[in-house]
């Protein structure tokens, strides 16, 4: 069986969050943190981190205007072929995004399962991991 590869390959990431009131700057940080460490597993770079304080989620883009600019020109002065997501993000708003930066846009759940297709190494585990990154796509697909 070939290796699981669900996503595209990607080399250098910029890491970006959505704070909402409900959560502290600490928390996001932390959570950042963590997503970056998630990032080195795959053997991925991170370019930078980048956060945007909101009261709300942009539904078509999940962040605003404004930032979106800054993560654009960031991708590109930065060389970054993926944009990391610490936050779940609709498919509907991957595909916005993956259009308007012109790179691979995964969101923390579309990291972890590329972890666990890294490094399974057993046919059971290869099986499992195709198993729920197919319940992964289907549940996207009904969201759309």
């Amino acid at each position: 069986m070939e290796e699981n590869r669900l996503f595209n390959n990607w080399n250098r990431a910029l890491l970006v969050s959505l704070q909402l009131p409900n959560r502290s700057t600490s928390e996001v940080q932390n959570s950042l943190q963590e997503l970056s460490s998630l990032a080195y597993s795959l053997g991925g770079d991170v370019a930078g981190k980048i956060i945007q304080v909101s009261s709300q989620i942009h539904p078509a883009n999940f962040f605003g205007k404004g930032k979106l600019a800054d993560i654009k020109s960031t991708i590109q002065k930065d060389c970054v072929d993926a944009l990391l997501v610490d936050n779940q993000l609709s498919p509907k708003q991957i595909g916005n995004l993956e259009t308007l930066l012109d790179c691979a846009v995964l969101d923390r759940t579309q990291l972890i399962l590329e972890i666990f297709a890294k490094n399974a190494r057993t046919h059971e585990a290869k099986l499992q991991i195709e198993l729920a990154q197919s319940e992964y796509l289907l549940t996207r697909l009904v969201g759309l």
